[in-house]
């Protein structure tokens, strides 16, 4: 029996041992379609595309804020460990200064939570708010995170096309 052989046995053993859960089997989370296809097809004919579904934010000039920034150089040594369950407090700080200058002045530290990305908050809100069965309005074509967080939320998304 060969090295690779001992690998495919014991690969097999864990899928047989570790079967994924059935809530997993009308996820997809791939963007994919005659969207994408086409958006690839126009790339490969050197047409410049701006892709709006990799999830980050940066390549289209949201940046982290300026006070951000400074922050996290001037507590990199620090940044060790758990940090508090709401968030940096500068990262939250920041948010609510931008959000106060941006015609919601009443916006308080209380009010912002900051997690490790959007995919993180956007399952942790879904699982936190809806029950099973609960109908969720989603725009299409979507992220598909969206409507995967809902399906593992217990929700039934509805889509609904944007012109």
């Amino acid at each position: 029996m060969t090295k690779t052989d001992e690998i495919t046995i014991y690969v097999k053993t864990l899928h047989d041992v570790f079967l994924k859960s059935v809530r997993l089997e009308n996820l997809k989370y791939a963007i994919r379609g005659p969207v994408f296809d086409t958006a690839q097809e126009m790339q490969a004919a050197g047409i410049d595309i701006i892709n709006l579904n990799i999830g980050n934010p940066a390549p289209f000039g949201f940046n982290a804020p300026e006070e951000i920034r400074q922050d996290i150089i001037a507590n990199i040594r620090r940044a060790q460990g758990y940090f508090h369950h709401l968030g940096i407090f500068p990262a939250r700080k920041a948010v609510m200064h931008y959000a106060q200058h941006q015609s919601m002045p009443d916006t308080q530290m209380e009010h912002i939570f900051i997690g490790n990305g959007v995919s993180e908050l956007i399952m942790m809100t879904m699982q936190a708010l809806l029950n099973v069965g609960d109908e969720v309005l989603i725009p299409s074509p979507d992220y598909p995170r969206w409507t995967s967080a809902v399906r593992l939320a217990g929700g039934s998304p509805v889509h609904y096309r944007c012109d």
